[in-house]
């Protein structure tokens, strides 16, 4: 089996156990015994993207998110930690939906957090929600980032091609991918497994909606040891 993370409930949990199957949990990491993993933090690439938007000058800075699963969740941690050691975390910056995260919902949400609480700067948990608010501002005549800098989660496809670009988490998805395979062979051969838990480098893509023209394709902050260019 590979499943996404660890969010199961007991009964699951006993039921894989007993079962005797390979099970290779991805997206997230774990040091507990007996557990075998192929992920990246959540909480860390969280928590630098955060540090990227307060280091442009933001300090009321919102989180918004849809499909509120255990790892939005750790984005979410890494999202407050940040704020609380700047000492400017405000819990009503926070717009958490539980709906499926999608363009348009990015879109609702952003013309409702810009005409009740005015943010700085927006964190979108996924980059489909944070897409739909950079097709939303120019129809709300709100200038990004002019007005509010606006970051996603994940560099999906078409992020580099909005206008603005759009700054996001480029995580390892690919290559999680190749490792949980890799690693479930071995298990299903009964060979050794030389790390049970790998965890793998995210990098911070900074493009135009987080900076100013002549700095949107500088180099960012990677997570472990890696390191990307925008291409924005």
């Amino acid at each position: 089996l590979v499943v996404t993370g660890f969010e199961r409930s007991e009964e699951t949990r006993a039921l894989i156990q007993a079962s005797g199957v390979p099970c290779v949990h991805v997206m997230e990491t774990s040091r507990a015994p007996g557990v075998h993993c192929v992920g990246f933090s959540q909480q860390d690439a969280g928590y630098a993207l955060t540090q990227h938007l307060l280091a442009g000058g933001a300090r009321r800075i919102a989180f918004a998110a849809a499909q509120l699963d255990a790892r939005v969740m750790q984005r979410a941690e890494g999202y407050r930690r940040a704020l609380r050691e700047a000492g400017c975390y405000e819990p009503a910056l926070e717009m958490l939906r539980p709906e499926p995260s999608s363009i348009a919902l990015g879109g609702h949400m952003f013309a409702r957090l810009m005409s009740e609480s005015a943010p700085e700067a927006i964190f979108f948990c996924n980059d489909d929600l944070a897409q739909g608010a950079l097709m939303a501002a120019p129809r709300l005549g709100i200038p990004v980032p002019g007005q509010v800098a606006v970051a996603g989660f994940n560099d999906l496809p078409g992020s580099d091609q909005l206008m603005p670009s759009l700054t996001s988490v480029r995580t390892p998805r690919e290559t999680i991918g190749e490792e949980a395979a890799l690693m479930l062979l071995r298990l299903m051969r009964g060979e050794p497994v030389p790390k049970p838990c790998v965890e793998l480098p995210w990098s911070l893509v900074v493009r135009e909606s987080t900076a100013p023209p002549h700095e949107a394709e500088r180099p960012a902050k990677a997570g472990r040891q890696g390191l990307s260019k925008a291409e924005g």
